[in-house]
């Protein structure tokens, strides 16, 4: 059968760069997230302490491909997990605003 396209997100994401007052801005736009309430029981300055934690690991996956670095394998397989916390709210977020949509393409 045919698939209509009635439209396309294309949702991004640098972890790193969630910083100043755009912690307090993840931290409002998810503050209803289910996923993120379990990490940190709903308390928003728990958020921005979580949120303060990832920012500053994700890029270890980054900086690992780069000539003479000093991280090791547990840091980059941290930094993925750090970068999974912070896009789940997003995935959940774009789920309940498109409920009949599905990723295509995952580029990691």
């Amino acid at each position: 059968g045919r698939v209509e396209l009635l439209g396309a997100v294309m949702a991004t994401c640098c972890g790193h760069k969630i910083n100043g007052a755009d912690l307090d801005m993840y931290a409002q736009l998810h503050s209803h997230d289910e996923y993120l309430a379990k990490l940190t029981g709903g308390d928003h300055s728990r958020v921005l302490h979580l949120l303060g934690l990832c920012t500053r690991c994700v890029a270890w996956r980054t900086t690992a491909g780069a000539t003479a670095n000093r991280i090791v394998p547990s840091q980059v397989a941290a930094a993925e997990l750090f970068e999974d916390a912070l896009q789940q709210p997003r995935l959940d977020m774009l789920a309940r605003l498109f409920p009949a949509a599905e990723e295509v393409v995952f580029v990691s």
